[in-house]
């Protein structure tokens, strides 16, 4: 079987992303819960994404500009916006989208 350009990866595992390249290409280690997808995984994850991207981009040009940002556990988007200052979302009366 022939690898792609082995000068970058002599040991054919991954430190940062979890994977181990073996001599059979059906074959995919994954180290721990993220790591890289089946061929046919990724994809359906483009699709899917292309698809929501559309969606987003037509509800924006349509005219829905609503302001939702996110909250995750302590976490909260409108501690890292440049936009506070013009930004209409109100934490007393508007409700976050809330990520779990």
């Amino acid at each position: 079987m022939i690898f792609p350009d082995q000068s970058l990866d002599r040991t054919r595992r991954g430190d940062q992303i979890g994977y181990r390249i073996t001599s059979d290409p059906d074959t995919l280690h994954r180290g721990g819960s993220f790591g890289p997808m089946q061929a046919a995984q990724f994809a359906e994850a483009l699709t899917r994404n292309e698809r929501q991207l559309r969606e987003m981009a037509g509800r924006v040009f349509d005219g829905e500009i609503a302001v939702s940002p996110y909250k995750l556990g302590a976490q909260i988007a409108c501690e890292r916006c440049d936009f506070a200052s013009v930004c209409r979302f109100d934490s007393w009366r508007d409700r976050y989208n809330l990520i779990k």
